[in-house]
């Protein structure tokens, strides 16, 4: 099994958001395994995915603590690899299924682009400790199955965060 380390949202190596890339043909190791292999790579995902046609693919990701629902900048990753690397088809859209629902990515160019579908939220009250630890106030708070949006004041606070 031979790993990729791709860097999603950047033009140069070492520059983006890394994410580990594993094309398994004969289909997904057992979770055990991925979860394994994500824990010993220096990466914050791991996608995993099994071919189904030439645009279309399973796809699972995991985190070195856990597996996840949907990733978004590995997916991408996943995306540039099969384009570049695997050198499939340029067909612009690519199918990803996962246990969640599909999900797909656009070329353009040299950009990839993901639709990743909706999630339902709800309204969560952030423990206090949040908003010191980010050192900003929280405009609102919702929570997902395993996942938490938050919403500050502006665009400025956000890019000004430095947490301890």
């Amino acid at each position: 099994m031979r790993a990729s380390l791709v860097d999603a949202f950047a033009d140069e190596q070492y520059q983006g958001n890394p994410a580990a890339v594993i094309v398994t043909p004969e289909g997904f190791p057992s979770e055990r395994r991925m979860q394994d292999i994500a824990g010993t790579l220096p990466v914050p995902t791991t996608a995993f995915v099994i071919p189904l046609s030439e645009d279309t693919y399973r796809i699972r990701w995991f985190t070195p603590e856990k597996e996840l629902n949907v990733c978004g900048h590995a997916t991408i990753a996943t995306a540039w690899y099969l384009y570049e690397v695997v050198e499939i088809a340029d067909s612009g859209r690519l199918e990803f299924r996962t246990q969640h629902g599909p999900l797909y990515t656009m070329r353009t160019g040299r950009r990839i682009t993901v639709d990743i579908p909706r999630v339902t939220t709800s309204p969560w009250e952030p423990p206090a400790e949040l908003a010191d630890a980010l050192g900003a106030d929280i405009v609102n708070c919702e929570r997902a199955a395993d996942d938490v949006l938050l919403e500050l004041e502006s665009a400025e606070v956000i890019a000004d965060l430095a947490p301890p």
